[in-house]
């Protein structure tokens, strides 16, 4: 019976003996090869396992210790003198490596996807933030101004690109203790959430405006905050407006939360693949060993099926995320209001 070809990438210089043992075996190297195979006594090769965290490489030593340090480097496998079975071994090893990388492959797609629907739900957040009536600003931890919209440039006489480029939060209130008061207020609200707050603003005139204030905190993945966004209403048209104004500062705040659940998910989602398919491997390998008794197998099979139910469910998780993100619909409140009068 012909055998299927087997190839492997060689990494640096192989010696006579594992090659003879390679072609013993009906083993080609190709440097194409998806599967990489290094002599591991080389200096060299303890740098390739620990720069090739995506790369599956098996080893070649010439002694046991060395097969263990191998494997704690990051190879998948060792192997030790004229090892038996290395044409069954690597046949597996092969199988499943490209099960990993076609798994591998769908992840990478998948964060793609999810990089272009989140850049394009922050181009939508800017418009939406652009177009509202209400002046919108948002302010970095340092007091500097991140987001300073149409309206606001239209209120108090700054324009846009120099507000962000020149001004404080300070800089905008008629009292510049405000800007610290309205964000001790936010951190003692329960939902970090201010509604109505009172102040009055400065404009470049000099004159003083008051204003109704709706302002929140935003937080990054690691729950540190990163800006604190505040849409301003002009009391004297608060009951006109409060609808709408209530309408978009709910929605900013579900679009960053449901960026930054969707990022975690999809970066701990990531994680897993890695150690599950090695431990599949491992388990695959084990199954290997004979004479191995039908109690242990039997064990070993149902380990390995557990495993396959967490893969699949890994990989639904993905897929209900990224369903998930696609079917939200944006709110525009502003559409909303002008269709309700």
């Amino acid at each position: 019976m012909t055998l299927a070809p087997l190839a492997l990438r060689p990494i640096g210089v192989l010696p006579p003996s594992v090659l003879q043992a390679l072609d013993r075996a009906g083993i080609v190297l190709d440097d194409h090869a998806a599967l990489c195979a290094l002599w591991y006594p080389d200096p060299a090769s303890e740098a390739w396992l620990q720069g090739r965290q995506h790369t599956s490489t098996v080893a070649f030593v010439d002694h046991p210790d060395q097969a263990q340090k191998a494997l704690d480097e990051g190879a998948v496998d060792a192997f030790v003198g004229s090892t038996t079975r290395l044409r069954e071994r690597l046949t597996l090893i092969a199988r499943v490596d490209a099960q990993w990388r076609s798994r591998l492959e769908a992840s990478i797609t998948g964060e793609h996807r999810t990089a272009s629907e989140l850049q394009s739900t922050r181009d939508l957040l800017s418009r939406l933030i652009d177009t509202t009536p209400c002046p919108v600003m948002a302010v970095g931890p340092a007091g500097d101004i991140l987001v300073f919209n149409h309206a606001a440039e239209a209120v108090l006489g700054y324009e846009q690109d120099w507000a962000q480029e020149h001004l404080s939060a300070e800089d905008v209130y008629a009292d510049t203790a405000d800007a610290s008061r309205i964000l001790s207020a936010i951190r003692s609200s329960p939902r970090r959430l201010v509604r109505d707050f009172q102040t009055r603003l400065r404009t470049r005139r000099g004159e003083p405006l008051q204003v109704a204030l709706n302002a929140a905190e935003v937080y990054a993945a690691d729950g540190l905050p990163v800006a604190t966004i505040g849409v301003f209403l002009d009391a004297r048209h608060q009951n006109d407006l409060h609808r709408r104004l209530d309408a978009t500062t709910r929605h900013l705040l579900d679009l960053e939360d449901r960026n930054q659940v969707l990022s975690r998910a999809l970066g701990e989602v990531h994680r897993l693949n890695q150690p599950l398919n090695t431990s599949m491997l491992t388990v695959e390998m084990l199954m290997l060993q004979t004479p191995l008794p039908d109690a242990t197998r039997e064990r070993l099979e149902r380990i390995y099926s557990h495993m396959e139910m967490l893969a699949a469910s890994v990989a639904e998780l993905t897929d209900r995320h990224h369903r998930t993100f696609r079917g939200h619909r944006l709110l525009d409140p502003l559409t909303e209001f002008d269709s309700t009068g």
